[in-house]
């Protein structure tokens, strides 16, 4: 599956706030007109999960 098929990715990595939301955006690069931009982090994966619902939910409308 192509990493590009989700508008929005949740990336875990160290520290106090732990889960990471990322959101796919397209711009003018040279070796790749898309890529994950970094929108906001969660302590926890319900709250993760939450934010991401949301953020499918206004693409829907």
């Amino acid at each position: 599956m192509s990493k590009w098929k989700h508008p929005y990715v949740i990336k875990v990595v160290s520290g106090p706030r732990t889960y990471k939301l990322y959101a796919l955006v397209y711009a003018e690069h040279k070796h790749d007109p898309r890529h994950y931009r970094f929108v906001d982090s969660y302590p926890t994966i319900e709250k993760e999960m939450a934010a991401k619902r949301k953020a499918y939910d206004r693409l829907k409308k």
